[in-house]
């Protein structure tokens, strides 16, 4: 039986998170709310008799107030609505170990523990709609509700949750990113040097970085546009490996994880929203005479320079705390899920192209020995048919064959077939625009053209 619970709102919820994202059906369903955030629950458990175990309930409270916000169908008693469909995410990312708890006239001990997350005793589920009542008219909000089970001497600090919930929306739409605020702290920590890792999640070429695992995307046309102007919804996924250990002092340690997504937006003003999470995939700890801290404190989604491009990239600030060196304590890997809203234009890419190689790296700019074969791509605002005009601006590149491209009518992306280009002499370097036409859009990218001698 689960003890008294502990009952989080928004005071104890940190870099909390909305992203609202116009969807179709089924039903009358036309919006996917995406909540994220971090539960400060500190918790530390009583060592106690050994052998027992102890469960707490635990309740985080997201308040928003779903019956003025959205319209949802009620459950015969108002004013509590039914749950709309919803999918709900819940992880550990900050747990602490004391390894050497000791009570009056007895010595310390190493002490073995373990964590578990799941559904309280009366629900198949975590996630509820209930209704709040306060000093004014009742509010609907969501309520994740969890048991918390620890044995032995340690403690729960923060935990990461998403929650999903597809409703039927009351204009206007409000939403918008949190940025974590410290995160400078995090990246140029006191006293430590600077453990700031970036990453490459590349869902094309999953060989592209070796600390990427897993990378995944998938996106979709927001068609109608969102009233923010977005009109793709991209989600990705993967594992980081990171390796990150604490320092010589017993001391937390700080540092930053960066994860950029090879997805260019053309500039910096087609990112229009995001929200993420990220938590623990794999941490381990072989000194059993230290205490131990590993959290993932905060997550955010902007936009950065990736080369050439702008790209979405998902940044952590991670912590760790225990027995010094790569091979005592560390975090190993970390999971993690962005959620990106951003404006397609009119847009070409292009790339050098070898059969016999990887495939085609699509980018603003791109080189090509002369005499080798190229591509491009073609990405328009919304789904085809639509005429796009390709051509070239010299003759050391060909017009590009096909010069009107046809985007198939469930697609908004046309890659070419291998395009020829001419020698340019030893020495030279010619610089070729590419432009595509739609209407009064324009976009253009740059293939320089060398000699390969």
């Amino acid at each position: 039986m689960a003890q008294p619970f502990f009952s989080l709102d928004k005071s104890n919820i940190d870099n909390f998170q909305k992203l609202e994202i116009p969807v179709s059906g089924p039903g009358d369903i036309n919006l996917l709310v995406v909540y994220t955030g971090t539960a400060m629950l500190n918790w530390t458990r009583d060592k106690g008799d050994e052998s027992s175990v102890d469960t707490h309930s635990l309740e985080i409270t997201i308040e928003d107030d779903f019956g003025a916000l959205y319209d949802l169908p009620l459950a015969g008693v108002p004013p509590v609505p039914t749950l709309p469909p919803v999918a709900t995410f819940l992880a550990i990312c900050s747990e602490s170990s004391q390894t050497q708890l000791e009570t009056l006239g007895e010595p310390g001990e190493n002490d073995d523990w373990n964590f578990q997350i799941h559904p309280t005793d009366d629900q198949p589920e975590f996630t509820t709609l209930v209704t709040v009542q306060g000093g004014g008219t009742p509010k609907s909000s969501l309520v994740i509700a969890a048991n918390v089970t620890n044995d032995e001497g340690a403690s729960f600090n923060r935990i990461s949750y998403q929650v999903s919930v597809a409703v039927l929306v009351k204009p206007p739409l409000l939403a918008g990113p949190t940025i974590c605020a410290d995160l400078p702290e995090y990246q140029n920590p006191p006293n430590q040097p600077p453990f700031n890792l970036t990453l490459l999640h590349d869902p094309n070429n999953p060989h592209a970085d070796p600390a990427v695992l897993n990378p995944s995307a998938l996106e979709f046309i927001i068609d109608p546009p969102a009233p923010n102007g977005a009109n793709r919804l991209i989600t990705f996924t993967g594992d980081a490996i990171i390796n990150f250990s604490p320092s010589n002092d017993d001391q937390l340690t700080r540092g930053t994880v960066a994860i950029q997504f090879l997805r260019d937006l053309g500039g910096s003003s087609n990112f229009l929203n995001g929200a993420g999470s990220a938590t623990f995939s794999s941490i381990f700890n072989n000194d059993m005479d230290k205490d131990t801290t590993y959290a993932v404190d905060c997550v955010q989604v902007t936009a950065a320079s990736s080369g050439q491009m702008i790209v979405p990239m998902l940044t952590a600030a991670v912590v760790v705390q225990g027995g010094a060196g790569p091979a005592v304590t560390g975090l190993s890997r970390i999971t993690y899920q962005a959620n990106v809203e951003i404006l397609v234009g009119l847009q070409i890419l292009v790339s050098a192209f070898n059969p016999a190689g990887p495939p085609p790296n699509f980018a603003p700019n791109a080189s090509v020995v002369g005499g080798n074969e190229w591509v491009y791509q073609v990405t328009i605002p919304t789904l085809g048919p639509q005429t796009v005009s390709v051509g070239s601006d010299h003759s050391n590149v060909a017009a590009p064959v096909p010069g009107a491209v046809s985007v198939p009518s469930q697609s908004t992306v046309f890659v070419s077939t291998p395009q020829s280009s001419t020698n340019v002499g030893d020495g030279n370097t010619v610089t070729v625009k590419i432009t595509a036409l739609l209407g009064t859009m324009k976009a253009s990218a740059v293939l320089t053209v060398h000699n390969g001698g």
